[in-house]
């Protein structure tokens, strides 16, 4: 029999699982309906706010089943070849034509021919949050990086915004392009970010081979002068 906190928990559940499903609706007439806006309006700065915005809800909504299927049992991540370089072309279609309504600039850089084993769906939602969270933090320059590093395949968002001025990021040696290896769950929380942070670090530690653990590192970006943020999976 279950107790009422396992009922409450699995009513909250089942709630945030029907308002994402509604959402979902939602955001589809919604972008049927910025479609059919005559072009020369199209390029108001409040639609493509409104997506935007539309399109972060929807992914705090599966951050917070996700979250709470792997507290309860275990979440499985589905892991498959991803080729990275059109996995960041995709990212980018998505992004750019908002990020340059908001006069964001985004540039990537990606190692040649690399083949990465992840959850496609999850580690996309982690990135989107990091692109949503320096647009938050007024940055105006966003590079995203991918790349091999001693035994990881490496994702890396870097802004120039404030960078996490909550968080000890001296720690590393080097004082133009600092890291804090697995940051813990109260520093995390003392930033404006720290639940999507959570949730990145959640995500990464679930790919893991016998010998590697996925991780997440936090840090100052050396190039850009904001956060960076270097999620870590095994090669």
């Amino acid at each position: 029999m279950r107790t009422d906190y396992e009922n409450l928990t699995l009513y909250l559940a089942s709630s945030i699982h029907e308002i994402k499903n509604a959402f979902s609706r939602l955001q589809s007439m919604t972008d049927s309906l910025i479609l059919n806006i005559p072009e020369e309006y199209r390029h108001n700065t409040d639609y493509h706010k409104i997506q935007f915005e539309s399109q972060h809800i929807n992914t705090q909504l599966t951050q917070l089943l996700v979250t709470y299927k792997n507290n309860e049992m275990g979440y499985q991540a589905y892991l498959e070849d991803v080729i990275m370089d059109d996995y960041i072309e995709e990212i980018l279609r998505r992004h750019q034509k908002t990020l340059s309504m908001l006069n964001v600039n985004i540039e990537t850089s990606v190692e040649p021919n690399l083949v990465s084993v992840i959850d496609e769906r999850l580690v996309t939602n982690v990135i989107d949050t990091l692109i949503y969270n320096a647009t938050q933090a007024k940055a105006k320059k966003i590079k995203l990086s991918v790349f091999c590093e001693k035994q990881y395949m490496v994702i890396q968002v870097e802004d120039d915004g404030p960078g996490f001025t909550d968080l000890d990021t001296n720690q590393a040696d080097s004082e133009t392009d600092s890291e804090i290896e697995q940051p813990k769950q109260k520093d995390l929380l003392a930033t404006n970010t720290g639940l999507g942070l959570l949730f990145a670090r959640q995500i990464t530690e679930m790919h893991k081979t016998k010998d590697l653990q996925g991780h997440t590192l936090l840090g100052k970006s050396g190039e850009l002068n904001g956060a960076k943020v270097k999620l870590c999976f095994p090669a």
